[in-house]
This record gives C-alpha cells, structure tokens and sequence, in this order.
C-alpha cells in the first residue's frame, strides 16, 4: 500500500533502466497510481531517460487526478561504455559515492503529473567501485531526536564505508531517528559500478 516504487528495466539493447519514485499520498489510491506508472513507464523505457520522462508527464498529465503528482528518478547504465544517464523528475538527486560524493541531476525538475515541462538528462562516467544510490525522500527527511534531518550528509557519511548496504542505510536511519517510526516511505537502490 506504498507509494514508493523501485525497479529493473532490461532494455532491448542490451542496457539497463533503473527507477525509484514516489507518489503523492499513502494508501490504496497511491498505490494503483503508482501501478499505473510503472506500467506506462514500463512501455515506453528506452535509452533517453528525459524524453521517457517527457512522454509518461504528457501520459500522466492526461489520467492523474489534479492533486495527485509523482517524483522519480530513471537512470540507463551502458554496460560496455560504463556510463549512467540520469533525469529527474522532482525527485531527491542521486548520491555519486567515489573518492569524492557528490549529488547527481540537480536540476530543479518538476514532478510527473502536475504541468508540462521539459526534463533534462546528465551522462555520467563510472569506474570501477563507484557506486550511485538511489533513495526516497523518506531518507533523507527521517528526523533525529534533535529535529534534524538524515540528509544527503547522512548517505554520504554511511557509504563513506565500503560494506554499507541499502540494508544497513536503512538500518542507520533508524538508529539515527531513535528507533521511531519514519515519517514516509523509505526506499534505497544501489547501483555498483563493479557490477554494471
């Protein structure tokens, strides 16, 4: 009954698409419009993650109700050219964790469903043991004792340890809230450059 979402994508040349999102709202209604998105986004997957991301905001703009909206993030890995790209839409930027974290698309991007808009897409060069991890907002805005936030701080600093997880980002976020139930969703993807 959430309205995260995460998944795998084989594409028909040989790459792989990546996506996390997250729907507006809780329960049954989130959770059929995010069925709905996967499958329309599922349809149209293809190696150009902003004009994706352009064709299923003309789809949704169309079916979603009004106050209904979905952030994601979509990223195509080229297994041979060792490269990610990525688009945004309104969604929490990807971390980039090698010798030097950083966050990936920050682009200011709209969510999906709420006007038209154009998406941007950033090629990304991966090397061995780079690591991107994809994360809900339920992440980053998990509040500590003291009010504040997890953040892409938190991320940065748990894989600054080469073993971290999405399990043990998950776990750490919990310690980091005192054991208290997270305020919304919380969804982490990792993507190993190793693997790719």
């Amino acid at each position: 009954m959430a309205g995260d979402w995460f998944d795998y994508i084989a594409l028909p040349d040989g790459g792989v698409g990546v996506v996390v999102a997250d729907v507006a709202g809780k329960g049954m209604a989130a959770a059929l419009l995010m069925s709905s998105t996967r499958g329309i986004l599922r349809l149209s997957a293809e190696r150009s993650t902003a004009a994706v991301l352009e064709s299923l905001n003309q789809i949704l703009l169309r079916d979603f109700p009004r106050s209904r909206f979905v952030t994601l993030a979509y990223v195509v890995l080229d297994v041979r050219e060792m490269t990610a790209r990525i688009a945004l839409a309104g969604h929490p930027p990807p971390v980039l964790i090698t010798e030097r974290p950083h966050l990936l698309g920050h682009d200011g991007s709209l969510p999906l469903g709420m006007r038209e808009t154009k998406y941007a897409e950033q090629r990304v060069a991966l090397a061995p043991g780079d690591r991107i991890v994809l994360y809900s907002d339920g992440v980053i805005e998990a509040e500590g004792a003291n009010g504040q936030e997890y953040g892409f701080a938190g991320i940065e600093r748990h894989f600054g340890n080469g073993d971290a997880s999405p399990q043990s980002l998950l776990e750490d976020v919990r310690q980091f809230t005192g054991g208290a139930a997270l305020e919304d969703d919380a969804t982490v993807v990792t993507i190993d450059a190793a693997n790719v």
